[in-house]
């Protein structure tokens, strides 16, 4: 890849000088661009690739988090690109170019999503406010980068500003410990091949790199609120680290202990057993321990409706007596099926006492378990399966977990659980504690109700408990043997 900016016809756009133009000149793998509302991310974003179109095998994508935040790159494209030949096709969202060359328009709502585009072959892939996205649908559509031609070069290029449920992965991938514009080198050994090497890079730019900005959009950044002026005007990507309900000291004691999962992927039913199938690139579980015979485990359970559009379910499943995470689930199932998930994880873990939000959903998923003959449930009243949140209750399970995290007395491991803290908040105006915009508190539910579990029966006394695991296990547990029953 040369120099020039765009390919040398029928020029009608340009970049600023300044980090417009230095955005365009780096060369490395990966570069992300912003920091600030108004510098012109989405233009260089979408004009950037045009480099190769002249190459007949040549395919570029662009993502944006949502179908209607992409109408407004799409309508760009449909002013610029049939200057260098292009022809949009509805059908398949890209613009064909008169090499042969496809620039496609894409998004990934949900987590799901991103598997659409597997297998798929781009060789420049960039994400317009790429902290919309989660780090899992980054990591998976980065993957679809590669070529087999060496005359042809793949690249990945965002933008981003601070805030969204993507704030703190990319504050780690790009921002903390490293200075903007230096070239940051990260090496693998790839078998038969040696030291790979890729590199990466961001290039701070505010609105006054974009001259064509309104006058009037500068002065509405200037009358926003303290926090988000630092965070859209001047891209302080520490602002947002101060405003969780947790205990900042605690967090970070937290980042100190999260760790890698030692297995990624599915739990099978066998019938007389169940298997742990590895899965590293779609599997929803994460296994940090195996159970351990002797040892009892409470699962915490936040279901969902199983439409993507709405928020996902999520499992916690915590050691009662240490109270740390041993393992994860997320997704999206309807009640049914994750009630499925739930027996299954709960005769893996030693016929686990099940903990299930009755919210919504969750109504349904304790009538499938109960069904399906798992009796070992939480229940918040006598007579009653799961976890009721309501006022009491909810503060219950916040104030418990702000407890946990400040005397950092049990282990949450697993990252993203922690980044739903850090984006866990108190609205200045309201007073009301919930998930910051744009984000989901799911995963603080499960892992709330888990260690609500693991304290005490906060709705009874210990005594009026069933000791005894009322449910026969028929399944013997690879590596553990069981007795029938």
């Amino acid at each position: 890849m040369n120099d020039s900016t765009i390919p040398k016809k029928k020029v009608d756009w340009k970049p600023h000088p300044g980090p417009q133009t230095e955005f365009m000149r780096r060369q490395e793998d990966e570069v992300a661009f912003g920091g600030t509302k108004g510098p012109g991310k989405t233009d260089v974003l979408l004009m950037e690739g045009l480099r190769q179109i002249n190459e007949p095998s040549y395919r570029a994508i662009i993502f944006r988090r949502t179908f209607p935040q992409l109408r407004e790159i799409i309508d760009r494209a449909k002013i610029r690109f049939p200057k260098y030949g292009g022809v949009w096709n509805g059908g398949e969202k890209c613009f064909t170019f008169p090499s042969g060359a496809k620039y496609y328009m894409g998004y990934c709502q949900h987590e799901q999503d991103k598997e659409n585009y597997q297998g798929h072959e781009y060789h420049y892939m960039a994400f317009d406010q790429v902290e919309q996205f989660t780090e899992s649908m980054y990591s998976y559509l980065c993957m679809q980068v590669r070529t087999t031609d060496p005359g042809i070069k793949c690249y990945i290029r965002s933008s981003a500003n601070p805030g969204g449920v993507g704030h703190w992965w990319f504050k780690r991938r790009f921002i903390d410990g490293k200075n903007a514009g230096e070239t940051h080198e990260t090496s693998f050994d790839v078998p038969e091949h040696g030291k790979v090497t890729r590199t990466s890079t961001f290039i701070f730019a505010d609105h006054k790199a974009n001259p064509m900005l309104s006058p009037r959009y500068i002065a509405s950044l200037m009358s926003l609120p303290e926090a988000e002026r630092k965070a859209y005007m001047e891209g302080d990507w520490e602002i947002f680290s101060s405003q969780s309900v947790f205990d900042a000291h605690g967090l970070t004691l937290q980042e100190e202990k999260i760790s890698d999962e030692m297995w990624k992927g599915h739990l099978i039913d066998l019938r007389d057993s169940i298997r742990f199938d590895i899965d590293v690139e779609r599997g929803l579980w994460r296994i940090y321990e195996v159970p351990k015979d002797g040892r009892e485990y409470v699962i915490g359970a936040d279901p969902s409706y199983g439409d993507s559009s709405g928020d996902p379910a999520s499992i916690h499943i915590c050691d009662k007596r240490t109270w740390n995470v041993v393992a994860t689930w997320h997704g999206w199932r309807d009640p049914f099926e994750f009630a499925k998930i739930l027996r299954i994880a709960g005769l893996y873990y030693c016929t686990a006492e099940i903990g299930v939000e009755i919210n919504g959903p969750g109504i349904s998923t304790i009538q499938k378990l109960e069904e399906l003959g798992y009796t070992h449930l939480f229940k918040y009243d006598k007579d009653k399966a799961g976890w009721s949140t309501n006022v009491k209750t909810r503060h219950l399970l916040i104030t418990l977990m702000q407890d946990v995290i400040r005397q950092s007395s049990a282990e949450v491991r697993d990252r993203d659980t922690l980044d739903e803290m850090y984006n866990f908040v108190r609205d200045e105006r309201s007073g009301k504690i919930s998930a910051r915009e744009n984000c989901t508190d799911d995963r603080i539910i499960s892992l709330g109700i888990a260690w609500q579990m693991s304290k005490a029966n906060p709705f009874h006394e210990e005594s009026e408990l069933d000791p005894r695991r009322n449910i026969a296990v028929k399944y013997s547990i690879p590596g553990r043997r069981r007795r029938r029953r």
